[in-house]
């Protein structure tokens, strides 16, 4: 099982200042609170942790469940939850569980925030079993193909994108899968999918570079 990092509490909600925290790695970690402040602060903020969906919109049919922690869709038509702001360079790492038949992914960048697809976005995809190898967990679809093969199956499982100016780079469990250079999207929105077979996110932490 993939290692989460150390615990915190933050909450994105306006007004409110929050502790200083550690996590694996970073130096300390001085949280603030609504999206203005968001977009500013160089170090890590959440934009989930379990309790609620404050930051993001909801669009499409999936049928979204806040349960034990998590955000979860296991039916309904597929749908996004689409962050409420728009940024060009940033880290983002997101802890999740899906399946070995799960179609969702990561969307970056997205030019509008009510309208999400792979063509007005970078997918960063997760589909274990994806029949086109080149759009398998890891790829940046119609991008770049997976650098490493990896595969979650129904594994807690973690995300991590890199997107400063041109250059993409994303690792699954600590393993590389994409790093390119393309200019197509240089900044918007973020959407975590559902598609197809079950996904749950239970953290999305986020930095602005």
């Amino acid at each position: 099982m993939y290692k989460k990092y150390a615990p915190f509490v933050i909450f994105l909600f306006v007004g409110c200042v929050t502790e200083t925290t550690t996590m694996s790695n970073d130096k300390n970690i001085a949280m603030t609170t609504n999206h203005a402040s968001l977009l500013m602060e160089p170090t890590w903020a959440v934009l989930f942790s379990g309790d609620d969906l404050e930051n993001f919109n909801e669009i499409g049919g999936a049928d979204w469940q806040l349960s034990e922690g998590s955000v979860s869709a296991v039916s309904g038509d597929p749908g996004f939850l689409v962050s409420k702001f728009a940024v060009g360079n940033f880290r983002l790492r997101a802890t999740f569980t899906a399946s070995t038949d799960t179609n969702s992914g990561i969307f970056i960048r997205c030019e509008s925030s009510e309208f999400v697809d792979a063509e007005s976005c970078y997918e960063i995809n997760i589909f274990d079993l994806n029949q086109n190898l080149a759009f398998r967990t890891g790829s940046i679809l119609r991008v770049q193909a997976p650098l490493n093969e990896v595969m979650v199956g129904s594994n807690e499982s973690a995300l991590e994108i890199q997107a400063t100016n041109n250059r993409i780079q994303v690792w699954v469990n600590g393993v590389q899968t994409a790093d390119v250079e393309d200019g197509t999207h240089t900044s918007g929105y973020i959407g975590l999918q559902y598609n197809t077979g079950p996904i749950s996110f239970s953290e999305v932490l986020f930095r602005p570079e």
